[in-house]
């Protein structure tokens, strides 16, 4: 069975946190710098852990790989690697849609046009959603979500991608 670009046969990680009493981890590895550590966290422990003695030598290199590529990702300027990971995808025009990057700011139409610091950008059923802070929010550790509709960039300010 295909599904969008990935065709029966193909072969993807697939990561579930997004269930019940889960701690919802997995939208930390696109923070930039943690995909590395974890992978080469991985690697580390292929070379220790008895745990991992079951695992085929494909398996060991699929890990191997991801480390270095994750490697030299978090190396490269993050609008140019995203540019090409969606080339590499290939979507259709009308499943793109233009965001505003991580550490970027924007304007929050629904907040009296207040300053909105973005973090991160995920997908949920409902859409996608920046999550972040407003500018006027002094206590960091307070970040919120909003839909991406209600951000919109600031002309000469906010990076997109």
């Amino acid at each position: 069975m295909t599904r969008g670009p990935l065709e029966e046969g193909s072969r993807y990680i697939t990561l579930y946190d997004q269930t019940y009493g889960s701690l919802h981890l997995s939208g930390r590895l696109l923070e930039p710098g943690v995909a590395e550590k974890v992978f080469a966290k991985a690697v580390e422990l292929l070379e220790v852990d008895s745990l991992f003695a079951n695992l085929t030598a494909e398996s060991i290199k699929a890990i191997q790989t991801l480390a270095e590529a994750t490697k030299v990702a978090s190396t490269e300027i993050p609008e140019l690697f995203m540019t090409e990971l969606a080339s590499s995808i290939a979507p259709s025009s009308e499943q793109m849609v233009q965001i505003i990057l991580p550490e970027s700011l924007g304007i929050d139409q629904l907040n009296d046009n207040a300053e909105f610091y973005v973090e991160g950008v995920f997908y949920t059923p409902g859409g996608l959603l920046y999550r972040g802070r407003h500018h006027y929010d002094t206590e960091i550790s307070v970040k919120i979500t909003i839909p991406i509709e209600n951000l919109v960039p600031i002309p000469e300010e906010s990076r997109l991608g």
